[in-house]
């Protein structure tokens, strides 16, 4: 199998390989033996990004609340190399259902929503710095958006407003 889970028990990987050779949906669920070490903590609602082969997931709710009073900071990279996970600097709000991606030498996680209500903030972390800051707000709260990162710009796509 070509790629890896995310670590929940229940977790589905999408195979690249099946996806070639049939030009199918193919996804084998990570009990497999070779899978052994799991997310330090449960979380949905939560972001991916990989930077160099380093997973990053960001957030989420440990919890599943439609207003997310569970929603999480937590930061983790999952290096495939040692089958391990190391935790990070915790983002500076808690946050579910966001955007999150790589831009250059940072990880940008936008809008998603909290204890608080639907965010408008964008933060930034710095690969190099191993640190977060507040970049931006946007005009609106909004959350369960899509991004893209296309030619330097992050474009977001959709929303749920408050």
């Amino acid at each position: 199998m070509g790629s890896v889970g995310f670590g929940l028990p229940d977790t589905y990987v999408v195979d690249p390989d099946m996806l070639k050779q049939q030009k199918v949906l193919a996804v084998c669920h990570t009990s497999h033996p070779a899978r052994k070490e799991f997310m330090p903590y449960n979380s949905a609602h939560h972001c991916v990004v990989e930077v160099e082969n380093f997973l990053f997931v960001l957030g989420g709710e440990d919890q599943w609340n439609p207003n997310g009073k569970h929603s999480t900071n937590f930061v983790s990279r999952y290096d495939p190399r040692f089958n391990s996970w190391i935790q990070l600097p915790p983002m500076q709000e808690r946050r579910a259902s966001f955007y999150a991606c790589r831009l250059d030498k940072n990880l940008y996680v936008i809008g998603g929503r909290n204890e608080t209500g639907y965010l408008s903030s964008v933060e930034c972390y710095n690969l190099e710095t191993n640190e977060w800051r507040y970049v931006s707000s946007l005009p609106q709260p909004l959350a369960a958006h899509a991004g893209a990162v296309h030619n330097g710009k992050i474009y977001i796509s959709g929303q749920c407003l408050e």
